[in-house]
């Protein structure tokens, strides 16, 4: 009977739990998207009228031009470079024993567990004796260093769960290494491979602090808008701070949605 009487409490507040979770994560977009469309030269909220102002600033005014561009661009070399390496690299620890697998896993998480700013800090001093701090070859190496996590445990995940059966199957039947890969195990991991591609894009155009000791004179969105909040917070930050909000929702969500009906057809 108390079993009975505590599950369903448990399942009347489980809609309020999950209601109270959604607020936590949604209420700073209700703040900050508002804020973006301020018609007064300060942050101030509720705002006091709306205006377009200061997403036109973005793309009129040259320093955020160039910043968008320079995010953007290491963002895509980021995640071709990313998921690549990623993928091989899972193709590689799936092929271990679970033991071995597991350590060199783990040594893949380490650029996510070390402080950022002790990551930062070896970075400027491997770059600069390579010569290449303040390049943009310098950015994109690290920045594909910090999105491999990410890509090769959803990789690994990935190409666990497919198994080898198919592509040995593929191998029986007389396809080469990469016909079986072409045709078996790529299309059967296309979603995980997408999906791997835009998080390491979103992992390099949001970072910040290792970028601020290593980038020179390539200055991204996130240095940008770190350097407009310590000399005049203006509604120009929330605009480009929805722009990247709504950068996200583009490109995760029709992905995720690709991702959730493949793996309805693959239990079908």
């Amino acid at each position: 009977m108390k079993g009975t009487l505590w599950d369903t409490l448990g399942r009347s507040l489980l809609p309020f739990y999950f209601l109270l979770v959604l607020a936590y994560l949604v209420v700073p977009l209700l703040i900050v998207v508002p804020l973006s469309f301020s018609d007064t030269t300060y942050l101030v909220f509720p705002p006091r009228g709306f205006s377009w102002r200061w997403y036109a600033e973005i793309f009129l005014n040259p320093a955020w031009l160039k910043a968008f561009q320079t995010s953007l661009l290491l963002g895509v070399i980021t995640a071709v470079g990313a998921t690549g390496l990623g993928t091989l690299a899972a193709m590689a620890i799936v092929r271990f024993s679970r033991k071995t697998s597991f350590t060199i896993g783990g040594a893949f998480l380490v650029p996510q567990i070390v402080p950022a700013v002790i990551t930062a800090l070896g970075a400027f001093l491997l770059l600069h004796a390579l010569g290449l701090l303040g390049t943009f070859t310098g950015l994109v190496i690290m920045h594909v260093m910090m999105a491999l996590p990410l890509v090769v445990v959803t990789m690994t995940a990935a190409l666990r769960q497919l198994g080898e059966s198919l592509n040995l199957a593929a191998r029986v039947l007389g396809a080469t290494p990469l016909k079986a890969f072409w045709y078996v195990t790529f299309p059967a991991v296309a979603p995980s491979l997408a999906i791997s591609a835009i998080f390491a894009f979103f992992i390099s155009f949001d970072e910040l602090i290792v970028t601020l000791f290593i980038s020179g004179s390539h200055v991204t969105m996130p240095v940008r808008i770190w350097a407009d909040v310590k000399q005049e917070l203006t509604p120009v930050v929330p605009a480009a701070a929805t722009l990247l909000t709504v950068l996200v929702a583009v490109l995760v969500i029709p992905i995720e949605l690709y991702r959730q009906r493949a793996s309805i057809r693959n239990r079908v």
